[in-house]
């Protein structure tokens, strides 16, 4: 299911705020948990805006740490403990401030003055902008929830997954002091022996309870297979107590799965009751599906303009998925009034987060003079870069303009090779095209044979 975990951090609110209150809130002798409540107290009374900034700079900062070679060295502190302990480690290096925390990551082996005896920030510390939030404003928190078992995941998955492992294999020449101060191999062999199972019994018994932060990361491991068997079954029950809970994302997971009948019979009714609830939270991925399942109908009464207006939100938040549906309705017009503006406006900025139908689009609007001047040679760099991309309508497209002399000088050679590659994908319109080049002689010798070939396709 892609783009489950994705985030989504377009906006750049102040930089400063976590780290600023991180300082504000330190005392000398002070536990962690001290520090973690006199933090959520001075957030509560901070506007919605510093909230957010806190929210961002909190995120932002937590992933910098993912890099393998300070992962393995907090994996030797931990003495090979689970990822929800190095998590932990995370978060009370966070609270040593913005100092501290940056030279770590630059020079993990300054972990070798670590306290074992410490205790470490609570996993619910991940939370911390949202129960502000709720205190001072008494409504849900309109952001990403941190989560960082999926931003391991994510880790592991994005191509370092190699290097994180080699880098574990040479742990201890890479760290010799940490691994002398705080390896202890009968405890590493305790966790190791507990990857299938309940490794963790603080988190299984707070998933038990409800508890958001919990229910989320259990259900993550379940549904990719990570640390539990796979069990999209037992994600769905996860998903499912969070969502009860009142928690945005699982229940906005429990609706994909219950969509996309993963773990659950396909229950469209029941999906966008979730979603809903999810989307009155805020969240852009629930108010586009729930947008789509109205607009078309879909197990619920169809409503395009409550639809419409959902997708309209989704997409102010950037959500490219929401940009490019909005945008092919309005550019359609068969579910709502057509305005060829507003969709250009939308494919635009789809475009720019890198969609590449959405940058075909906008080649396509341009070329054709569709919500904007006609501008055929200011097209062709927007169906180049599609193409480069792979997308094979701007391949078969760009062919039609060199064949054609439209935008570009006219160049069969250029076409035919642009035509060819998007035949390679049986692309109807190149097929016939490239069919035509050699029918007529056009920057090819004639051959009908050939020609006959394409054509049949």
């Amino acid at each position: 299911m892609p783009g489950v975990f994705s985030s989504h951090f377009a906006k750049k609110p102040k930089p400063n705020v976590f780290w600023h209150l991180v300082s504000e809130t330190q005392v000398e002798g002070d536990t962690a948990e001290q520090q973690v409540t006199r933090l959520e107290t001075a957030l509560s009374g901070r506007p919605s805006a510093d909230i957010a900034a806190f929210h961002q700079g909190f995120t932002e900062a937590f992933a910098s740490a993912l890099a393998p070679g300070f992962w393995v060295a907090a994996h030797l502190v931990s003495s090979g403990g689970s990822r929800f302990k190095v998590v932990s480690l995370i978060y009370w290096l966070l609270l040593r401030g913005r100092e501290q925390f940056e030279a770590t990551l630059k020079d993990p082996s300054l972990l070798i003055d670590f306290d074992l005896k410490n205790p470490l920030p609570a996993a619910t510390f991940g939370d911390i902008a949202f129960r502000a939030h709720q205190k001072a404003t008494g409504k849900p928190f309109n952001a990403e929830v941190l989560n960082p078992t999926a931003l391991v995941l994510e880790m592991a998955g994005d191509g370092r997954a190699k290097e994180l492992k080699d880098a574990k294999q040479r742990a201890a020449e890479m760290f010799p002091e940490l691994h002398s101060k705080f390896w202890n191999p009968d405890e590493a062999q305790d966790w190791q022996s507990k990857k299938e199972g309940v490794f963790n019994d603080f988190m299984l018994k707070h998933a038990e309870t409800g508890d958001g932060f919990a229910c989320r990361s259990m259900a993550s491991l379940y549904l990719l297979g990570e640390k539990m068997p796979k069990d999209a079954a037992k994600a769905v029950h996860y998903f499912r107590k969070g969502a009860t809970g009142g928690d945005r994302d699982c229940q906005q997971m429990l609706g994909s799965l219950l969509l996309a009948a993963e773990g659950a019979p396909k229950d469209p009714r029941e999906a966008a009751r979730w979603f809903r609830l999810a989307a009155e939270q805020g969240d852009a991925s629930s108010q586009y599906e729930l947008g789509k399942l109205m607009v078309n109908g879909e197990g619920i009464s169809k409503d395009a303009g409550a639809g419409v207006d959902l997708l309209a939100a989704a997409a102010r938040q950037d959500f490219v998925d929401a940009q490019v549906f909005l945008g092919d309705l309005l550019y359609t017009g068969k579910v709502v009034p057509r305005d060829d503006p507003r969709a250009l406006e939308l494919y635009r900025q789809a475009a720019a987060q890198g969609h590449t139908a959405a940058t075909h689009m906008v080649g396509m609007m341009l070329w054709s003079g569709r919500g904007t001047a006609k501008d055929e040679a200011g097209s062709i760099r927007w169906f180049e870069e599609a193409a480069e991309a792979g997308f094979i309508r701007s391949v078969a497209h760009l062919g039609y303009c060199y064949d054609h002399g439209q935008g570009v000088l006219q160049d069969f050679e250029r076409a035919r090779k642009h035509y060819e590659r998007a035949a390679e994908k049986n692309h109807a319109f190149a097929l016939n095209n490239l069919a035509d080049l050699y029918e007529h002689g056009r920057g090819v010798p004639k051959d009908y044979a050939k020609a006959a070939l394409f054509y049949q396709r």
